[in-house]
């Protein structure tokens, strides 16, 4: 009769508590990866939500001081204060919106890391008409205006300022402040909306209840539309820009799937060792977080939010 010698419990070997001590210690770091890049991408749309909301209240801004000057005398404003976008703003900066700030935006490829100066006109001597600041008047500004004598006369549904770059087709053009993110519009009743392009035709072509979506169209005939025209160099740039922006998404998502492959690979290769495939399954999941923030990025570029 064979007899079958059994190993004693306390002479197996035990398995070694160093791999998952080690997979305990990696744990908290991979996380605190994992947290931060979601409230990273959280954060900066938010934060861009937040920037380009502070961009229509400064343009609604603007056109309630219009509004309110037309009202204060007679219904239109003088000739002097249509001759551009920046007699207008200096005129009624002398009424009392003199903030610099309400006629620029973070987001303008064109504003320039130099100190800007804080207020639209210069000091002048007791009783003399104040100047506009040259260092205001050399800066695009980011928006475009109407240059009617009065919008207050004007059906509401009619656009007198909006973001700056706005095209004919209804989409603005590469050298504004967000080109694939649309961009505000100021009715004459005072509203404003956020368009990301206006396609569709949201303006009415004046005197008609046909829809278009040239803002020149909406506008009564002959209406001059002051407006920076930075020209085609600035566009070259911006849309560069956009490019980079989109590759940066792209190597997001593809590097991330690449690892997500790799790794899932090594969580489930017998060859490897404990600790390696439990390590490989925690880097899957920041891989995959990268993935994601990649594809999130190309879908917010391509959509314009």
């Amino acid at each position: 009769m064979n007899s079958v010698m059994e190993t004693p419990a306390a002479n197996l070997p035990r398995p070694s508590a160093w791999p998952r001590f080690c997979v305990f210690l990696a744990a908290p770091p991979v996380l605190l990866f994992v947290l931060s890049t979601i409230i990273t991408i959280d954060l900066s749309g938010v934060i861009e939500g937040i920037k380009r909301a502070l961009d229509g209240n400064a343009l609604r801004t603007i056109v309630q001081a219009r509004l309110a000057a037309e009202i204060d005398r007679g219904g239109e404003l003088p000739t002097e204060a249509l001759a551009d976008e920046h007699a207008l703003a200096a005129y009624l900066a002398r009424l009392g919106l003199d903030d610099a700030k309400s006629w620029f935006s973070v987001f303008d490829p064109l504003r320039g890391t130099g100190e800007m100066s804080k207020s639209i006109l210069v000091s002048a001597a007791s009783g003399a008409e104040r100047s506009i600041n040259p260092d205001f008047q050399r800066r695009p500004l980011a928006w475009a205006v109407a240059l009617v004598p009065s919008i207050s006369k004007l059906p509401p549904r009619t656009p007198v300022a909006w973001t700056r770059g706005l095209r004919s087709d209804g989409r603005w053009r590469a050298d504004s402040l967000y080109p694939e993110k649309g961009g505000h519009v100021v009715f004459a009743d005072g509203h404003v909306v956020r368009f990301r392009k206006l396609a569709d035709g949201e303006f009415f072509k004046w005197g008609s209840s046909e829809r278009t979506s040239n803002v020149a169209e909406a506008l009564p005939p002959g209406t001059r539309i002051g407006e920076t025209n930075p020209g085609s160099d600035h566009a070259v740039v911006s849309l560069w820009q956009n490019w980079l922006d989109w590759v940066d998404g792209l190597a997001w998502l593809l590097g991330g799937v690449s690892l997500l492959y790799v790794t899932c690979r090594s969580s489930i290769n017998p060859q490897c060792s404990s600790l390696a495939r439990e390590l490989s399954t925690l880097v899957s999941v920041a891989c995959t977080i990268a993935a994601y923030a990649g594809l999130f990025r190309l879908f917010g570029i391509v959509n314009g939010y």
